[in-house]
Formats: structure tokens, sequence, C-alpha cells
């Protein structure tokens, strides 16, 4: 096995790696009323285009495109929260409230290092 198949091969595996940790931590948050869970993206990583079919007469039966594309492998794109509903929960609470628009957030004041700053959340359990 050559030096860039290794290396193409160990490059793609810390980054699925970072996307099961991206699966674990969804997992382990699932319990958290308004969490929204997180998908990583991939994106391809440099390649280098290989001409291997130097004559026309062999290209003849062939669907896709004349070559051989040798990528480094993948990265990690960009990791996105999920926007969409969780399961509702009736809980007979009155201050217990569920919003049903995906876009939609509570706008709540909290304080910290002992400065009052403005967070946006979907957990609609207020005391």
């Amino acid at each position: 096995m050559s030096l860039r198949a290794l290396r193409q091969a160990s490059t793609t595996m810390n980054q699925i790696q970072k996307q099961l940790d991206t699966v674990g931590h969804n997992m382990a948050n699932t319990s958290i009323p308004g969490y929204k869970s997180q998908q990583a993206e991939f994106s391809n990583l440099l390649f280098q285009q290989m001409n291997n079919l130097t004559d026309p007469a062999n290209a003849e039966a062939h669907l896709t495109p004349v070559g051989l594309r040798m990528g480094t492998g993948a990265r990690l794109g960009a990791i996105n929260p999920q926007m969409d509903i969780g399961s509702m929960q009736t809980t007979d609470r009155d201050l217990d409230v569920a919003l049903e628009d995906p876009t939609h957030f509570f706008q709540v004041s909290v304080e910290e290092d002992g400065e009052e700053i403005t967070q946006f959340t979907r957990d609609g359990s207020f005391i």
C-alpha cells in the first residue's frame, strides 16, 4: 500500500471520528429540553486527475469520464444544528409552553460574570 493511500485513510478516519463524536454528543443530550441535535457534513479535499486511459479505443465502453480521480481524503466541512421540531410532552404546568415553528426562539436574560446578557432558547419550561 502506498504512502499516499495511508495518508488518505488516516485523514479520513480522523474526520469520521469527529462525526462519531458529534453523534455521541447528540445521544448524550437527548433528554435536555430544547436541545438541537447536530449533523456533520463532509467535503472533499484536493484531488488529482490521473489520465490512465491514453488510448481512445479503451474509453468507448465507459459510462464515466476518462481518467481516475485520486483524492487526499475528506474533511469535516461543517457541523450544523438541526432546527426541526422535537417531541412535545404534556406537563400540566401553567408556565410550560412549546414552540411549533422551528425558527422561533425564546429570548431570555441571564447573568454571566456579573453582567446581564441576552440568550436564545427553545426550552419552554419556565419557572
